[in-house]
């Protein structure tokens, strides 16, 4: 009997260290992904355009509520297409956790729907000299 509870023991010992590797390996991958996503948002803020100055003309203020409920606002030049819009939304880490969402116009725009990541311009939307747009998570 003593054989049988050592070697039982020693499978429960066994089970409960493979356990506590397999989840320092998932805790290593989820950390390594974290960073990664962190260096792709800074690589993409950097390559963002410079917010032009307050009162500058021809500037476009976008104010976006995001999904947690909080706000963002930031200046652009009226030329500036929506896809860096989207490379600056996607560089914002309140979206860290939101991997799959969309820009929505204010409501009763002319452009009803997505506002897609394109090359149309703030101005050509209509969206100019100020918007306020939504995001939405569309995995909520």
């Amino acid at each position: 009997q003593a054989e049988l509870d050592a070697a039982l023991e020693a499978s429960r010992a066994e089970a409960e260290a493979e356990e506590a590797r397999r989840k320092a390996a998932e805790k290593a991958a989820a950390e390594a992904a974290a960073a990664a996503a962190e260096v792709e948002r800074k690589r993409k803020r950097e390559g963002l355009a410079a917010e032009p100055a307050a009162g500058t003309g021809g500037a476009v203020t976008l104010k976006v509520r995001l999904p947690n409920g909080k706000s963002v606002t930031r200046r652009f030049a009226a030329g500036t297409m929506m896809a860096e819009v989207y490379a600056w939304l996607a560089s914002l880490d309140a979206l860290a956790g939101c991997t799959n969402w969309t820009l929505h116009p204010p409501m009763g725009h002319a452009v009803e729907g997505e506002l897609a990541p394109t090359d149309e311009t703030l101005e050509e939307l209509g969206l100019s000299p100020s918007a306020m747009c939504h995001v939405r998570d569309e995995d909520a």
